[in-house]
């Protein structure tokens, strides 16, 4: 099913949104023709909720704005939905937390730190689902669709001068 893209660049590089059915339905750091492909095209009738989405994005860059109104979509399993649901109304603005830490949140085993690392991975909707907020136990980057430089960029945004220790684990 086609969907509605645009695109804002970021100091991080381009940054494109997918819009369909009244919801987002991607959010990844890549050219907007490459996410539209992801989605089999592109149409045009979503385009007021795709350029809102995409000004939230530009003010949280901007450090105008810490949470998102825009409705979204997942399209995932019901355990990756659990796990980003998880993160989402769990680990707030300026914090991290350990894919173990996670785990422990949703009542499984830390082995399950892979599995939660994997349904992270699979976030359609990065920025508006905050995995860049999930590091290693040790507080060590790992991981991110948008690359480990725009992890650390996003983190840093999200640091204030008042937060000596932004671990929640």
């Amino acid at each position: 099913m086609s969907v509605t893209v645009r695109s804002t660049v970021t100091e991080f590089g381009e940054l494109s949104v997918a819009a369909r059915d009244g919801a987002v339905v991607g959010c990844q750091f890549m050219p907007a023709d490459q996410l539209a492909q992801r989605f089999g095209g592109t149409r045009d009738d979503e385009r007021d909720l795709a350029e809102r989405a995409v000004a939230e994005v530009e003010a949280y860059l901007a450090g105008e704005t810490r949470e998102f109104a825009t409705p979204v979509r997942l399209g995932v399993s019901e355990f990756d939905n659990r796990v980003l649901a998880a993160l989402t109304e769990r680990v707030p603005y300026g914090k991290t937390v350990s894919y173990g830490w996670l785990a422990r949140e949703l009542d499984l085993p830390v082995a399950a730190s892979r599995a939660v690392g994997k349904a992270l991975a699979g976030n359609p909707v990065l920025v508006f689902v905050p995995c860049h907020r999930v590091v290693g136990s040790s507080g060590a980057l790992t991981g991110y669709a948008g690359g480990l430089q725009v992890k650390r960029g996003l983190l840093d945004l999200e640091s204030t001068p008042d937060s000596d220790d932004l671990r929640l684990f």
